[in-house]
């Protein structure tokens, strides 16, 4: 379904900008790793818990004692846990399992560094009683980095830390993603076209993803790992308007760039250029709808900011977004969001 914005004219109204923002927020590190030990013999002993949840195995075959699992390593970040599979376990992950699943924005930090290029790499997120991973990172066996499907561009060396950034908003499928290290990097956005089979993310999956080298090891470290739920995240700035150099027509009927109208009738229903502002205003009859439709590329929460401003008239006034009534001048000089009354003008 296509997401509209319509300001539906009754009544002059001056408009002096619109923007869509976003809202960012940073994730905190959990994890250090600085007191575990690992078991070098049995490599099946965890990481302990905290209070956002605990850490176990997926994918750990039988018989994968000393073989498949993780250990403690000094690789220049005080301890690290290495992640160790055979070929025979190709899909080894060390996961990590929220007491409460996140149904907003997810915020994941960590440090990573492959010793080999003998297997595929994933950071993978799973939703509450589902097996289905969503592929945040993945890093192939020549060192190439995809981002939620995408090529980064970008290449990783072997033997050295990498430092990942993953900002995930659940509610509409929009990612930021980041990878660096002391002198490169490569940064990523965009939405994830699948967002919908993952309406929350319960699990978090430092894996192998298969497409191992015939009998080999592979090892990777990881270290500084922050898996946070935060305050909503949005695209920065999806879309901005400014009305500076808006002329208009002299008859009202022609709207601003990228925009359109409905209900414009000559020197009666229209947009006016009016002091580098937007003037829309309405005769006695019909109504007057000036539109910006989004495609399908705005979906969930999103802040929109923009000024109107009252000037004359007898009519309501509204703002819809997606066909929902978000905000009305009604005629009897009251302001309603949502339905409810806040105010008069």
């Amino acid at each position: 379904m296509k997401k509209q914005i319509a300001l539906l004219l009754s009544l002059m109204l001056l408009c002096t900008a619109f923007t869509a923002v976003g809202v960012h927020a940073s994730s905190l590190v959990v994890f250090d790793f600085e007191d575990f030990t690992g078991n070098n013999a049995t490599l099946a002993e965890l990481p302990p818990a905290n209070s956002a949840g605990k850490w176990d195995f997926a994918n750990r075959n039988s018989g994968s004692d000393g073989v498949n699992g993780i250990t403690s390593a000094k690789a220049g970040k005080g301890t690290s846990v290495e992640l160790i599979s055979s070929s025979q376990s190709q899909y080894l992950a060390l996961r990590f399992t929220l007491k409460n699943e996140i149904s907003d924005t997810v915020d994941i930090k960590a440090s990573i560094m492959a010793l080999d290029f003998n297997a595929t790499r994933s950071l993978a997120m799973r939703q509450k009683n589902s097996s289905t991973n969503l592929l945040a990172m993945m890093i192939d066996k020549t060192g190439k980095v995809s981002a939620f499907g995408s090529s980064t561009g970008y290449t990783v060396e072997l033997k050295k830390w990498y430092d990942i950034h993953i900002i995930y908003n659940v509610t509409n499928g929009y990612y930021y993603f980041e990878i660096s290290t002391s002198d490169s990097g490569a940064v990523a956005d965009g939405y994830f076209a699948n967002y919908k089979n993952f309406p929350d993310i319960y699990r978090v999956l430092f894996a192998y993803q298969g497409s191992f080298i015939a009998d080999t090891t592979s090892h990777t470290y990881f270290d500084d790992i922050g898996i946070n739920k935060v305050a909503p995240y949005f695209e920065e700035y999806f879309d901005e308007y400014s009305f500076a150099n808006f002329e208009g027509s002299a008859n009202g009927t022609t709207a601003p760039a990228g925009m359109s109208l409905s209900g414009a009738s000559a020197n009666v229903n229209g947009v006016f250029a009016s002091d580098d502002v937007l003037a829309l205003q309405t005769g006695d009859a019909g109504t007057l709808g000036l539109y910006k439709n989004f495609g399908d590329a705005l979906n969930g929460k999103y802040v929109f900011k923009t000024i109107i401003t009252p000037v004359s008239g007898d009519k309501s006034t509204s703002l819809k977004i997606g066909g929902d009534e978000v905000l009305q001048f009604t005629a009897d000089k009251n302001i309603l969001a949502g339905g409810e009354n806040i105010g008069t003008y």
